[in-house]
């Protein structure tokens, strides 16, 4: 009895984890805007991976287009798989920030990081490339052996804006 209760608990537990890991590929809330989404990624990545994951955000960022809101979410998304499965990473920052008329997207890890004068051309840095350039903005990865990771997306301020809102 103890025992089909123990695994019936796991189960639910199980059942609870697969739901939210779902949410987090296929979000229904990107309308709610680019932090919480990202607050949504950060919950997630500590609850699955007890990775000490947070967000760094200036008062004034305000997103207002989708379909920056939608590959941004994606591109962090993909830099915080990587730090985790590939970098081993423990801590990673995410962060927003305005500095005049730029916007500035960094996703910084603690793992092992990437071998420089190895050409490192897998799928999810192709597709974080190409999600930058849908949306206009510059990507640039960099990584020192054994002092983590850098992926720092860049974009003009205004381009935060659906010209359509």
């Amino acid at each position: 009895a103890q025992l089909s209760d123990k695994i019936t608990e796991l189960i639910k537990e199980a059942i609870s984890k697969t739901r939210r890991l779902a949410r987090g590929l296929c979000p229904v809330y990107y309308t709610h805007g680019l932090v919480s989404s990202l607050e949504d990624l950060i919950t997630t990545t500590r609850m699955l991976h007890q990775v000490d994951c947070r967000l760094k955000a200036d008062d004034d960022i305000d997103v207002n287009a989708h379909m920056i809101t939608l590959n941004l979410y994606h591109i962090a998304g993909e830099a915080v798989r990587n730090a985790i499965r590939h970098g081993q990473a423990t801590t990673i920052v995410i962060s927003l920030k305005i500095h005049e008329d730029q916007f500035s997207f960094r996703i910084q890890d603690n793992g092992r990081g990437m071998d420089p004068k190895i050409h490192h051309n897998g799928m999810g840095l192709r597709i974080m490339n190409y999600r930058a350039k849908i949306i206009g903005a510059s990507l640039m990865i960099s990584s020192d052996r054994g002092k983590g990771t850098r992926v720092k997306l860049s974009m003009p301020l205004a381009a935060l804006t659906d010209p359509l809102t």
